[in-house]
């Protein structure tokens, strides 16, 4: 995949997440929440105005005073404005002095419409700040109407009636889903079954019956989920105190989706470059164990290499390979550059350090008697007191089998620190006296 269309995909992904959390639900009104950032804008230090639950207007900011703080300082002041009951919002007016455009209440400037802020909407600025005003004054009364007692409480019982219809659409989900399997048991399971006698057990009926019944769960939880999502966006959206966040929600959920798409399709290259390595080194060890099976069984010889080598030569080199994969691998892994990705795998080096001292030490044990030739599977040996047969060479330990019938298991760090007596070596060619 080109860089070109890596680059179309991702925007196409991400118009389609900004479409959708712009949608409306159901055929509701769209909340007022704010518009994503556009090209323009994203560069811009913009914030947005919030009263009463709702963004009124973004205002831009400053070198010396940014956009948020200014931001709260404006919603700030309207509040006060709205919380003194004695106030009129019809005092609001436009007041233009030294080239500064102002929305004064009682010689009160509540906001400074800046030549910024015109050149961001795209209009003459004392245009906008007639349209500020007029939103100000809106807002004041939506303010104190929604804070009165009565509004407050006829809200309460909306919401503990949205309460009970979700408890009882949730529970109608649940019964209506539990009789559609029923139905589709009674029905469609018995076709299924029929179907596995005909394809002669190719198509497996418990797989097929498994992956409907989860796809129709999936399609309830899916559902309910919706009318969550719902009765939240509605109920909090009824109180001025949680009204930003219901306005909000949809792209609280919308906003990471987008976010994990945009990064996986960012994340394509590595991907691909990860799977073309694991295809690599797979046939590199297929051919690495052709090569030491053919050793293995004498179709092709070296002078000075004993055919018993091979095997744990294979395991060697099938551990460097995986090893250089491994490193070659790393940068590309997600999250491999980050800090706590580096301090787990610090961990878990010295940890591992810590507990497989032994373990190792039975490995190069194991390894250093296979290249010596002390013994091979079938030989008599004796290790300190036991004496028996070789009956397998593993990794870290030794089996011996003794006269007895008896197995006995030996360290190979054991058998690499004490001497060793074979009785079957020279009895090969010399006898055995």
């Amino acid at each position: 995949m080109t860089r070109s269309c890596v680059y179309k995909l991702r925007r196409y992904l991400g118009a389609f997440f900004l479409a959708l959390a712009a949608a409306p639900v159901f055929g509701e009104d769209a909340p007022q929440s704010p518009p994503p950032a556009t090209a323009e804008t994203a560069e811009v230090d913009t914030a947005y105005v919030v009263v009463n639950g709702k963004g009124l207007f973004q205002v831009r900011g400053v070198s010396a005073y940014p956009a948020k703080a200014r931001a709260a300082g404006i919603a700030s002041r309207i509040e006060a404005l709205a919380k003194d009951t004695a106030f009129d919002p019809a005092k609001l007016i436009v007041a233009t002095k030294d080239d500064r455009t102002s929305i004064v209440a009682d010689e009160r400037v509540i906001m400074t419409v800046l030549e910024e802020d015109a050149v961001l909407e795209g209009v003459q600025k004392q245009i906008l700040a007639e349209v500020y005003r007029n939103k100000i004054s809106d807002v004041i009364g939506a303010y104190r109407h929604d804070r009165q007692p009565k509004v407050i409480m006829v809200n309460a019982l909306y919401a503990v009636a949205g309460s009970a219809i979700l408890v009882g659409l949730v529970f109608a989900v649940i019964f209506l889903f539990r009789r559609i399997l029923i139905v589709l048991e009674r029905r469609v399971k018995q076709r299924v079954e029929s179907l596995e006698a005909k394809s002669v057990h190719i198509v497996q009926a418990q797989q097929v019956w498994s992956l409907l019944r989860g796809g129709v769960k999936l399609i309830k939880v899916l559902l309910i989920l919706v009318l969550v999502y719902i009765y939240i966006s509605t109920v909090l959206g009824l109180f001025p105190w949680t009204r930003w966040f219901a306005s909000n929600l949809l792209n609280q959920v919308v906003n990471p989706l987008r976010d994990i798409g945009a990064g996986f399709i960012d994340y394509l290259p590595k991907l691909f470059f990860l799977i073309i390595l694991i295809l690599l080194t797979r046939y590199a060890l297929k051919l690495t164990r052709m090569f030491f099976s053919a050793i293995a069984n004498n179709r092709l010889t070296f002078s000075g290499f004993d055919a018993e080598w091979s095997w744990p030569t294979y395991r060697i080199v099938r551990f460097i390979v995986i090893a250089f994969a491994v490193v070659v691998a790393y940068p590309y892994i997600p999250g491999s550059s980050s800090a706590a990705f580096q301090g787990v795998s610090l961990f878990l080096g010295v940890l591992f350090s810590l507990g497989s001292t032994s373990v190792i030490a039975n490995v190069v044990a194991g390894y250093t008697m296979t290249y010596r030739r002390a013994f091979k599977v079938g030989d008599w040996i004796k290790i300190e007191d036991v004496m028996g047969e070789v009956v397998e060479i593993r990794m870290l330990v030794t089996h011996l089998r003794t006269f007895k019938n008896e197995e006995v298991v030996v360290p190979n760090s054991k058998i690499l620190n004490t001497e060793i007596v074979n009785y079957s070596s020279m009895a090969r060619n010399k006898g055995l006296i």
